[in-house]
């Protein structure tokens, strides 16, 4: 199982207009990058359905995943028939999980909808949050 944990009541703005929040993974009970992670959620969210986006486009099988703060990332592998979640952490995987590819695009798309809908609760806008709302419709479309 992969849950991408999105952080309600966590959802700030800087003085620069970037919004933050709560935002990891949980695969098979266990967490990436950790519990509580905080990050650009919008911004990274933007970059992984860029990844999607790549992989289902170009009928790719490996994507790479980064997150803004810290040397982290994570890359989907695939093996024969299997798809892998890979943590890095400066380059050392630090978890290694088998998934169901579906289930991790579905759980990426969800984050995005339910981000996109606080956001427009909190009456945000800018350009971060456009780029994610074309990616989203795009995606939803391939």
């Amino acid at each position: 199982m992969i849950i991408l944990q999105i952080s309600v009541g966590e959802f700030s703005k800087t003085s620069f207009g970037s919004i933050t929040s709560g935002v990891y993974f949980e695969v098979n009970k266990k967490f990436f990058p950790e519990k509580d992670w905080n990050d650009f959620v919008v911004v990274v969210l933007s970059f992984w359905l860029d990844e999607i986006i790549k992989m289902k486009t170009s009928n790719c099988d490996n994507g790479s995943f980064l997150f803004m703060d810290g040397p982290l990332k994570f890359t989907i592998d695939r093996v024969g028939n299997l798809y892998f979640f890979k943590g890095y952490n400066r380059n050392k995987n630090i978890l290694d999980e088998q998934i169901e590819y579906e289930e991790f695009i579905t759980t990426i798309i969800s984050a995005a909808i339910k981000t996109l809908n606080i956001v427009r609760e909190k009456e945000w806008q800018n350009k971060d949050i456009e780029s994610l709302t074309h990616k989203l419709e795009y995606i939803l479309t391939i």
